[in-house]
């Protein structure tokens, strides 16, 4: 090479590495399986009224090549070749489906913010956090350390995390949520059943429980809060061997010599069951008019 072309590659600025620019599309079933695997980076996953699958952003190249396809039935979205040497974090990407779609998301290092589906999704990820609002039929969440928030009227739950925190508004139906240290914050729920467990995170509860529904809360070393309809008829099985029991309903009977207080508020109905065996419980009333009914209790700073 000759100097005075060596001279000039030394001193102008070494490109970045180049982003490749994704736009794919195919028609899809209103109802579709749709797959969307080892996405890295921020994922926007949105349900629209289409029959149709869109993905649009941008990827460096060190996370791979998209595959992209199938049929109107079931389609599959992913990355093969990633550098799984560094984490990929710059990777935006916006998924469209159909909103009915039945839509199926893992991904190491992936975060994900839904809005718009009214179908099923599945998510699964080591790293990433998950994000949903609107009005999905069912959610199953499972994160080794991300955090899980979800809002709007979801029929069906089931989310577990180890270290994230887990903060729900305005759920109804069926929910169980599983953490080891993680915090569980629900505020603006009406559900039929719900089991929350952690094992040192604390549980907030705001909400209502169907005539014949169940609140079981269970945590190992955290405090329990519920902050209950002051109409709310249901009968309690409280234990707190180790802290105390306190309640700003009218509660009959004293906790026994292991710390358990079985009693009813109102006439009863509902079940409600609250365990944990380092910590204390807190029973308060909602006030009559709610200026934000789904803002979860008053546990670890959360708004009242």
């Amino acid at each position: 090479m000759r100097p005075a072309v060596l001279l000039l590659a030394l001193i102008l600025p070494v490109p970045l590495m180049a982003q490749q620019r994704i736009d794919r599309r195919m028609a899809v079933s209103s109802t579709a399986s749709i797959r969307i695997n080892d996405l890295v980076g921020m994922v926007r996953l949105v349900g629209w009224d289409r029959d149709s699958l869109v993905v649009v952003g941008e990827l460096p190249a060190r996370a791979g090549q998209l595959y992209f396809g199938g049929s109107t039935d079931a389609a599959k979205v992913g990355l093969e070749g990633t550098d799984t040497g560094s984490v990929v974090t710059s990777a935006t990407l916006e998924v469209r489906v159909p909103k009915h779609a039945r839509v199926s998301v893992r991904g190491a290092v992936v975060s994900l913010d839904a809005g718009g589906l009214e179908g099923d999704l599945d998510f699964i990820t080591t790293a990433g956090r998950l994000h949903v609002e609107g009005a999905p039929r069912t959610v199953t969440a499972e994160t080794l350390d991300g955090n899980v928030e979800v809002a709007g009227p979801v029929a069906s739950l089931r989310v577990r995390t180890a270290g994230g925190t887990v903060v729900l508004r305005g759920v109804r139906g069926d929910l169980t949520v599983t953490t080891v240290s993680g915090a569980i914050l629900i505020g603006g729920a009406r559900i039929s059943r719900a089991r929350l467990e952690t094992v040192s995170g604390e549980i907030a509860w705001k909400g209502a429980i169907e005539r014949g529904g169940t609140l079981d809360a269970q945590t190992h070393s955290g405090n329990i809060e519920l902050r209950l309809p002051p109409t709310l008829g249901a009968d309690l099985e409280l234990s707190a061997p180790s802290g105390a029991i306190t309640s700003e309903f009218t509660l009959k009977g004293k906790p026994s010599a292991s710390g358990t207080l079985r009693t009813s508020i109102g006439d009863g109905g509902a079940a409600i069951t609250a365990r944990t065996f380092r910590g204390r419980i807190s029973l308060l009333k909602q006030p009559e008019v709610d200026a934000n009914p789904a803002a979860p209790g008053g546990i670890s700073g959360t708004s009242r």
